[in-house]
């Protein structure tokens, strides 16, 4: 028996011509390697590397096929979770206000919990400064940017509509329709409020509201987290958390992507 000297695959010689196993022709190497010359030595070192990157090709697929396959086992576990998560949610009904489930980008189907029972309490308990910012610690959360701790534009393209109907629902409730993410939504627009933020539009906003007054945007601590305040006034969504970082004036234009969120939610 014979070795093809670019596989190493064995043969017998006269029976094929062609290596079944690289394809190499055998028929140029029948002459010992001694005796080979120097151009067909090199033609048969090409032939071995050629052979030898394609079977590093071959590995990295079967590599790749292994995590396709693991993503796909990770994906079936996830919607079989979803599902326990489902029938948990009918069996205990007192439940669902604690844990819901949403879809953190409409890009990517993956799924996170979310508990608003912390904001609900402090809802309930009308402790309004402490609500607004758990409701920025929520809004983070969701958006997955507990590292950065403040939203972008596209973080509120992303965001969840049923993540935005909870929370203005949990504010409206609270307050009996007072503050809540759909009041902003609606006084906002009333002022020809538009996607594309306008400073003049904004500032009368922000004094409809009560953030704005005597020509300067409020400090945090003399915002009125009470319901005293005007209506629309929260929530804020924290001191500088979400998406007043860049102080007031650079905040309307993120609060109008929210605004235009929220237009497509509801």
């Amino acid at each position: 028996m014979s070795q093809c000297p670019i596989c190493q695959a064995e043969y017998t010689e006269g029976e094929i011509r062609y290596c079944t196993t690289c394809g190499w022709y055998l028929a140029a190497v029948s002459s010992p390697l001694e005796q080979l010359s120097p151009k067909e030595r090199d033609r048969l070192a090409w032939g071995r590397r050629i052979w030898m990157q394609l079977q590093s090709y071959s590995q990295l697929e079967l590599i790749l096929q292994e995590i396709q396959a693991d993503l796909q086992q990770a994906s079936k576990e996830r919607v079989e979770l979803s599902q326990q998560i489902a029938q948990f949610s009918q069996d205990f009904p007192a439940q669902n206000s604690l844990v819901e489930t949403i879809s953190s980008s409409p890009n990517v189907e993956e799924e996170i919990l979310v508990n608003y029972a912390l904001l609900e309490t402090l809802l309930a308990e009308r402790d309004w400064k402490e609500a607004d910012g758990e409701t920025a610690r929520l809004a983070i959360a969701i958006a997955q940017r507990e590292k950065q701790g403040f939203l972008t534009e596209t973080d509120l393209d992303r965001f969840p509509c049923d993540s935005l109907k909870k929370i203005d629902r949990l504010w409206l409730e609270a307050t009996d329709g007072k503050f809540g993410l759909s009041i902003q939504k609606d006084l906002y627009m009333s002022l020809g409020g538009t996607r594309f933020i306008h400073s003049k539009t904004w500032h009368k906003f922000g004094a409809k509201v009560g953030w704005y007054r005597g020509n300067a945007w409020l400090r945090y601590d003399e915002i009125d987290f009470s319901l005293n305040a005007p209506v629309g006034h929260l929530p804020i969504f924290g001191d500088g958390l979400v998406w007043f970082v860049g102080g007031w004036e650079g905040g309307g234009k993120l609060f109008s992507a929210l605004i235009s969120k929220l237009t497509k939610c509801y």
